[in-house]
């Protein structure tokens, strides 16, 4: 399963790529390369096939044989960006780089979250996040107050009688 199949010195070891391509942990971690005996994750294309690259953009091969996130491009695969705008590349994780990454993401729709808080954040700002949201169109929530989208009721103003 781990790929070492070649008798060297006494012990078992992974001498080429080969040995290590046909092993179990190719496909379960990306370690797909012979290393000093091991086998390793050797390049970028070993890291696109693992999850974590598809889940997290850690898709590019980093220091140490593991997998990192390279660039904004990575984090555009993931479900993060789709659904909540984090499509920014920032050293250890995928976050919020601009307003244009929440107002493209489900979030902005569904919960009016369109205007980028945080790194890590996409959350209503203002009447404008809120009447572009389903929270607007199917129960009057239009209008931005606090932390959220309220439904504000117009103003009384007495009838006359005359």
């Amino acid at each position: 399963a781990s790929g070492k199949c070649a008798f060297n010195a006494g012990k078992c070891v992974a001498e080429t790529d080969a040995d290590c391509k046909a092993s179990a942990d190719c496909a379960s971690a990306g370690k797909c390369a012979a290393k000093d005996g091991q086998c390793v994750i050797g390049s970028d294309a070993d890291c696109e096939k693992l999850t974590a690259c598809k889940n997290n953009g850690r898709c590019k091969l980093g220091s140490h044989d593991k997998c990192v996130i390279g660039d904004d491009a990575d984090c555009n695969k993931t479900p993060a960006c789709k659904a909540s705008g984090k499509c920014k590349a920032y050293p250890l994780h995928c976050g919020v780089g601009a307003d244009a990454d929440c107002q493209q993401s489900n979030g902005c729709k569904q919960a009016a979250k369109c205007s980028k808080k945080s790194n890590t954040l996409c959350a209503p700002t203002t009447t404008a996040d809120c009447q572009q949201s389903d929270p607007c169109s199917k129960m009057g929530r239009c209008t931005f107050a606090g932390t959220g989208c309220l439904k504000v009721s117009s103003p009384f103003v007495p009838r006359s009688h005359g």
